[in-house]
């Protein structure tokens, strides 16, 4: 439904706002745009929920590692290459660092760590779905979901997002929500279970501030839950290729434009998430529809 390709679009936004500190802002305003990124960077979390919301494991293990290296490997590695040696033209990066980010899973850019992390997690639990019998499953469910609970708190991160493998604790925390709430889709305890976890989540995010931002995506999704009757059954594509276009060269390169003109810091901030977000959905659009069997590429 439309209603969660709106919730897309939202995360993708978030998502460029976290990228925009630049040494070409004044270091007071970059402690603004830093402090502006800590409230929504919980917008990968946000990502992880709607990706295993919509996860459907095919008939057969070969066939999930296939679907996944397709859709999410290919773009990772493809992308990585490019922004990488660009970077490397640029002076940016080297290429002995590009060649051990990408084997490490972190990327030629700073969003592209999400494809294999996804991959890693939709592997794993893509397995136990299609390996496991069903009421065995369900414990299982539960058991890694109290297990990714407690490992989250024992070993800590700087932040919500990023490409630090301690994270996969709470990124595989969301993808169990998301799949837990696909199960209770059409059921009046989809809305009970996300308030439970909201009461539940809240007093946690006192002692580990990320869960306030896993709260926050929760609340998203309750209010999603009131309005998707109310929108139509339709799509809004162009949130994939936001997430993978919008840095290190879209974003950065509008910045450099309009830091030319005599505009206040804020506006040339408010102009380049605008502009990016808008040539990124554009240029999306206009690639499924000019090349629809190419639209993968830029998650679509």
């Amino acid at each position: 439904m439309i209603i969660y390709d709106y919730l897309r679009h939202f995360f993708a936004v978030c998502v460029i706002v976290i990228h925009m500190t630049s040494s070409q802002f004044s270091e007071e305003f970059n402690v603004v745009v830093r402090d502006a990124g800590g409230y929504v960077d919980g917008c990968v979390f946000g990502f992880f929920l709607i990706s295993g919301f919509f996860f459907r494991p095919p008939g057969s293990f070969k066939k999930l590692c296939e679907s996944g290296l397709k859709r999410l490997i290919v773009p990772y590695v493809l992308f990585s290459i490019a922004y990488g040696l660009i970077l490397v033209f640029l002076g940016l990066a080297n290429i002995d660092e590009l060649f051990f980010k990408i084997l490490t899973g972190r990327g030629g850019a700073m969003q592209l760590y999400f494809l294999p992390f996804l991959f890693v997690v939709q592997i794993f639990f893509g397995f136990l779905e299609i390996k496991v019998k069903a009421n065995i499953l369900v414990f299982l469910q539960v058991f890694f979901t109290l297990q990714f609970f407690g490992l989250s708190l024992i070993f800590p991160t700087s932040g919500s997002t990023g490409g630090d493998y301690l994270l996969l604790y709470m990124y595989s925390l969301c993808f169990l929500v998301g799949r837990v709430l696909k199960f209770l889709e059409g059921r009046k305890r989809k809305s009970m279970f996300l308030g439970a976890l909201l009461l539940l989540v809240i007093p946690v995010g006192c002692f580990d501030p990320r869960y306030l931002d896993v709260g926050f995506v929760l609340a998203l999704f309750l209010i999603v839950q009131f309005l998707q009757d109310w929108l139509p059954d339709a799509r809004l594509p162009g949130s994939g290729g936001v997430y993978l276009l919008h840095t290190p060269i879209l974003n950065f390169a509008i910045l450099a434009v309009l830091l030319k003109f005599d505009f206040p810091e804020w506006l040339v901030l408010s102009l380049t998430i605008v502009l990016t977000y808008l040539l990124a959905v554009l240029f999306t659009r206009w690639v499924a529809w000019v090349a629809p069997e190419a639209k993968w590429i830029l998650l679509e």
